[in-house]
């Protein structure tokens, strides 16, 4: 038997079954793949930071100072926090905009580190952060 036709017999056999080829007494055995039973127990499942904030920007004339001002206000998060950022309000006002960042993490003290660092960050800028708003999220909320 040739080895595309044993690999046609090995993928087409079911996992509990074994294929047997007649030629040289080789035994093909599809046997179940050991990792699926390690992923079956208690698997984390993760954890999702969510920073929104606010920004005043008083020394902008128009939109596109601000959004060159945002433009480098989310390049700078992005690199610092690795986050995920978008402006979701405030689009056609020339010296507001709202933001919101999301972190993935496997533990949840890595999310608070993360939006602490972004915090930090913003606080310290010499624009004003009007508000913002926390919040960590896993799967089992």
């Amino acid at each position: 038997m040739t080895r595309s036709a044993v690999s046609a017999v090995s993928r087409s056999a079911r996992l509990d079954e074994p294929c047997e080829s007649s030629r040289r007494g080789v035994v093909v055995r599809a046997e179940a793949d050991d990792r699926h039973d390690r992923f079956n127990g208690a698997v984390a499942k993760g954890f999702i930071g969510i920073y929104s904030f606010e920004l005043f920007f008083p020394e902008c004339h128009s939109l596109k100072e601000k959004r060159m001002h945002l433009r480098s206000v989310k390049a700078q998060l992005t690199k610092r926090v690795a986050c995920s950022i978008s402006e979701v309000d405030h689009h056609d006002v020339w010296q507001r905009s709202r933001l919101t960042i999301a972190c993935v993490t496997r533990d949840s003290r890595e999310a608070d580190r993360l939006l602490d660092t972004a915090e930090r960050w913003l606080a310290g800028q010499e624009f004003e952060l009007l508000s913002h708003e926390r919040d960590l999220v896993t799967l089992d909320d």
